[in-house]
């Protein structure tokens, strides 16, 4: 049973042996890589409430759902790579300077 009561606001671990500079890419049909992280950010009752979907969002089932499920769920999050692309651009504002004069 996960404890989330006892969390520390954001607690977790990355899985990077599938990122890009972790792969060969010689042999494979993809391109760059992606990483898996797991984790918890302590349970904020409402914020993080994961009941079944079609659960009402009040009453008796929805607080008897809400009691069962709040240690039973886990976040699995991917993050891979994007492509370039000619639209994916970040530029500098050629009038704002900063108190350096860069």
């Amino acid at each position: 049973m996960l404890r989330y009561f006892a969390g520390t606001g954001a607690l977790g671990a990355t899985f990077d042996d599938f990122n890009l500079e972790q792969l060969d890419h010689n042999e494979l049909d993809f391109l760059h890589g992606f990483v898996l992280r797991v984790g918890q950010t302590g349970n904020r009752p409402i914020d993080n409430n994961h009941v079944p979907e079609g659960t009402p969002s009040w009453g008796k089932e929805f607080k008897e759902k809400s009691l069962y499920y709040a240690n039973r769920s886990f976040i699995i999050q991917q993050q891979e790579g994007d492509l370039p692309w000619k639209h994916n651009y970040m530029d500098l504002d050629p009038t704002y300077k900063d108190l350096n004069g860069g």
